[in-house]
Order: structure tokens, then C-alpha cells, then sequence
């Protein structure tokens, strides 16, 4: 779980403080909204360990896309899961 929250504090923060003004609903809020959804979806398919961190960690980047400028290139970045 070590990886999963240091995950999420990264996006929650970075949602909380750096988000443009002009968006107004993916905020912290809905993308907690979307991960606890997406969690509890993948509970009743009895998803867990790595596959239910898969479906979290996707929920908490759904909207990362609106820290892009039109002019930045798309970054790279890659979290290491455990096996």
C-alpha cells in the first residue's frame, strides 16, 4: 500500500494546489469521488491486490490531462508496483 498512498498524496495535493482556476468540477474532490466508485466496483468483481491497485491508481489519474498545456509535450512518468 506504501506505493498506492504515496500515489495518492501526490495527486491530491497537486490537485488541491496547482489545478487551473477555470476548472471547477475535477477537482480533489471528484477524483476521491471516482476512486471510491472505481473501488467499490472492483470489490464486487472480487478484484484485489494488484489488479484493485491498478483500478485505483487509474481512477486518482483520470483527469491528470488538465495539468497540460497545449504547448507541453506529454510527460512520462512511471511508478514502480509491486509484484
Amino acid at each position: 500500500m506504501q506505493t498506492f498512498d504515496f500515489i495518492y498524496k501526490k495527486v491530491i495535493s497537486q490537485l488541491e494546489s496547482e489545478l487551473p482556476e477555470w476548472i471547477m468540477y475535477h477537482n480533489a474532490g471528484h477524483t476521491r469521488y471516482v476512486m471510491e466508485q472505481a473501488e467499490s466496483i472492483a470489490e464486487k468483481e472480487d478484484l484485489n491486490g494488484r489488479d484493485l491497485l491498478l483500478v485505483k491508481i487509474a481512477a486518482l489519474e483520470h483527469d491528470n490531462g488538465f495539468f497540460l498545456k497545449r504547448e507541453d509535450p506529454v510527460p512520462l512518468q512511471t511508478f514502480q508496483l509491486p509484484p
